[in-house]
C-alpha cells in the first residue's frame, strides 16, 4: 500500500510539527491495515487448502482473529486521522459511510464487557466470526467457502454472503468480519484507505518539490541499534 519510496515517508522538514505528526499517524495506520490484512489472507488460505493438526489449526485461527482486528482497529483509527486532515465543513463524508461497519464492529468489542447481553442476544461470539473465499482451480472457477466460528455458536445458522457481482482478490478474498448485528467486508475496506493514501501522497510530493532535493526528512523511521554487555553476579 506504502512503497518504500513514497513521498508519506519523505515529508519536508519544514512540515508543521502537528501536521507531520498527523500524516505519520496515517501513514503507520495504513501501514499496520495493510500488513495485518495480507498476512490475515495467507492464514485463511492456509486454513482452506490445508489439513491441520488440532494445535496448528488453534494456532492458525488465533493468528486470523488477531490480523483481523488489528485491521479493523487500524482501519478506524486511519479514518480518525483521516478527517483532522479536513476542515469541519468539508469532512470525508464517502470515507465516514464505508468505514462505518468497521466504527460498528470496534464499538461491540471494545465495550465488551458492558455489552455482553447485547452480543449473546444477537447470538454471536466474544470476537465474532470470519468467513471467506479461497479459489481452488481460477480456470474452472472452483474454490471453497469458509468460515471459522467459535464452538459456543456451532449450533448457529451460518449466513456466507455470496460474490454475485462482486470481483475479489485470488485465492483468498471477500473476508467478512462479523460481530454482534455487524458485519464488514475487510478487502473493500483496504480499498478506500489505499485511495486517500494515493491523494494524500500526491500533495505531499507536490509540496516536496517546493523545497531543495537534500532537505532532510522529518518522516519516514529509523532503527537504532546498541551493544550492551551485562554483568552477571
Amino acid at each position: 500500500m506504502i512503497s518504500v519510496d513514497s513521498p508519506l515517508k519523505k515529508l519536508s522538514a519544514r512540515t508543521d510539527r502537528k501536521q507531520a505528526m498527523i500524516f505519520d499517524g496515517i501513514r503507520h495506520s495504513a501501514q499496520i491495515a495493510s500488513f495485518a490484512y495480507l498476512r490475515l489472507r495467507e492464514t485463511l488460505t492456509v486454513l482452506a487448502l490445508n489439513e491441520l493438526s488440532r494445535d496448528e489449526l488453534d494456532a492458525h485461527i488465533t493468528a486470523a482473529f488477531l490480523d483481523a482486528w488489528t485491521s479493523v482497529d487500524a482501519a478506524d483509527r486511519f479514518k480518525s486521522l483521516w478527517q483532522l486532515t479536513k476542515s469541519k465543513n468539508s469532512k470525508d463524508k464517502e470515507l465516514e459511510l464505508k468505514l462505518q461497519s468497521i466504527r460498528d464492529l470496534r464499538n461491540v468489542t471494545d465495550h465488551l464487557a458492558q455489552r455482553i447481553d447485547y452480543v449473546v442476544s444477537k447470538r454471536n461470539a466474544a470476537l465474532g466470526s470470519l468467513s471467506w473465499i479461497t479459489i481452488t482451480n481460477a480456470d474452472s472457477c472452483e474454490g471453497l467457502v469458509c468460515a471459522i466460528v467459535p464452538g459456543t455458536l456451532r449450533n448457529n445458522k451460518l449466513e456466507i454472503q455470496y460474490p454475485k457481482g462482486k470481483t475479489f482478490e485470488i485465492p483468498t478474498g471477500r473476508i467478512f468480519l462479523d460481530a454482534g448485528e455487524y458485519s464488514a467486508c475487510l478487502c473493500d475496506v483496504l480499498v478506500h484507505i489505499e485511495n486517500r493514501i494515493r491523494k494524500l501522497e500526491k500533495v505531499i510530493l507536490e509540496g516536496n518539490m517546493e523545497h531543495p532535493e537534500d532537505e532532510e526528512y522529518a518522516a519516514s523511521d529509523s532503527l537504532f541499534k546498541a551493544v550492551v554487555k551485562f554483568n552477571i553476579d
